[in-house]
């Protein structure tokens, strides 16, 4: 009898455990949606993550349909067939945009997929043997961090690999998939980030844009989530930026308090730079001169910022769609300042697409969202650009508007014509923030022909 008891009473046990297993699977569920190029992770019917993820390519689409996460490898490894051999072989090496890079396996992931209803060419399924319920797809890691937010892959989900670190552990196997083209279905209408979207969505309202216009530009197939502005620094990368900005910082403090001026030159430039800066000087004389007359603002100074933002104006495009950058720092920045930021830019950038008739994806910028000749932010750019050249726009790609808006910046913020003093070295800060950007733009000055008075 007592044997029965212990019988029955460890079938319960097992009973509870496998009931509880269930429970986690059935409340859990992935949603991918292929368009818009985003992973959601749902627990509870809660948005718990939302990441940008790379998809197949136009001839290797990835299968839409209704899945579940059948396996989870711990590391995955990645195989080829050699077409010389004939063999299977292990992968040790990805191919990227920017070149090969080795595959650290150690921090892979991978979630393998199965099929239940899955939408595919014929021709694609015949050619990959992927029968009824095909099982040759996953949700990945991948080495290519520059690729997500791509149609790269040849079907498979990949992810960056600090987001797939922060994924794979609460996801269990048997978990639902959900993989859809649906426009409808997308990150801003989702969770935590609905009434972020809604709010953002109310006050752009106000600037003169329909519901209908801010849905089709927020559910683009262009979106994309750049991993640099969510990516965390390490420690050890914080620490060298903090050292260096501390160095900097105290040589200019030195010179400020001895009242030595930045001495130019060739130990911190290339002669042919400097030389560009002259060149550069000599060629817009008769705008610099009069922007300097109008504003207050050192000529030199303005081909110094000209030189390190944009080369003299040659590279204004440094391939980050504008509007892609301040909706990644929304939606995503790990620091709520920064995503507060983020915000402002949006709706600052969306504001000057506005004015100016431009299509908010029309525009490239630095990966800090800057753009034109001075790389201005969207918010600096209704502050402080100026129609230099009067002609009814505010273009910052012309070099005359450019001017007169990096003059007038310097000049509301205090700037000093001719002298080199506390006032103009945070003048140049407020510009960048970074102590190491005013020592080298001071010095560059000098190297091409300041000559600041004693303060």
């Amino acid at each position: 009898m007592k044997f029965i008891s212990m019988v029955i009473i460890l079938i319960a046990c097992f009973s509870v455990v496998f009931a509880q297993d269930d429970v986690a699977v059935s409340n859990q569920l992935i949603k991918i949606h292929v368009r818009a190029r985003i992973l959601e992770f749902f627990e509870n019917d809660s948005l718990v993550f939302a990441f940008p993820i790379r998809v197949g390519k136009m001839d290797r689409p990835t299968p839409l349909g209704t899945a579940y996460v059948y396996i989870k490898r711990n590391p995955p490894i990645f195989h080829y067939i050699d077409p010389e051999s004939g063999e299977r072989k292990i992968l040790y090496e990805a191919e990227c945009g920017d070149g090969i890079k080795k595959i650290n396996y150690k921090n892979m992931r991978a979630l393998g997929l199965r099929y239940e209803k899955a939408i595919i060419d014929p021709k694609i399924a015949r050619e990959l043997n992927l029968g009824k319920h095909p099982q040759r797809y996953s949700i990945h890691s991948t080495t290519c961090s520059e690729t997500v937010g791509l149609a790269i892959s040849n079907g498979c989900i990949g992810m960056t690999i600090p987001d797939m670190l922060e994924l794979y552990p609460r996801v269990n196997e048997g978990t639902p998939v959900v993989i859809t083209n649906d426009s409808t279905l997308v990150y801003w209408q989702r969770g935590e980030y609905k009434k972020a979207y809604e709010k953002l969505f109310d006050d752009l309202e106000k600037e003169g844009y329909t519901r209908e216009e801010l849905e089709n530009i927020f559910s683009d197939s262009r979106i994309k989530f750049y991993e640099h502005i969510y990516k965390r620094r390490s420690e050890e990368e914080k620490k060298k930026i903090r050292e260096l900005q501390k160095k900097h910082k105290e040589q200019l403090e030195k010179e400020l308090e001895e009242e030595v001026q930045p001495v130019p030159s060739q130990r911190y430039f290339k002669e042919s730079l400097v030389q560009k800066g002259k060149e550069f000087l000599a060629e817009h004389d008769s705008l610099l001169i009069s922007v300097e007359e109008i504003y207050g603002v050192d000529k030199e100074i303005i081909v110094s910022l000209f030189q390190k933002e944009s080369n003299f104006g040659k590279k204004t495009d440094y391939g980050f769609r504008i509007l892609n950058v301040y909706n990644t720092y929304f939606l995503f920045h790990p620091k709520r300042s920064y995503r507060s930021w983020g915000r402002k830019e949006l709706i600052s950038y969306l504001i000057i697409c506005k004015q100016n008739n431009w299509q908010p994806f029309e525009k490239y910028g630095s990966s800090a969202g800057a753009f034109g000749i001075p790389q201005f932010i969207p918010s600096s750019y209704l502050s402080y650009a100026v129609d230099g050249d009067g002609d009814g726009i505010i273009d910052l790609w012309n070099m005359v508007d450019a001017a007169h808006s990096t003059a007038n910046y310097l000049k509301k913020h205090g700037w000093v014509n001719g002298r080199w003093n506390r006032k103009n070295s945070t003048a140049l800060w407020k510009y960048n923030r970074d102590w190491t950007y005013v020592w080298m733009r001071a010095h560059y000055a000098k190297a091409i022909g300041w000559k600041p008075q004693e303060p």
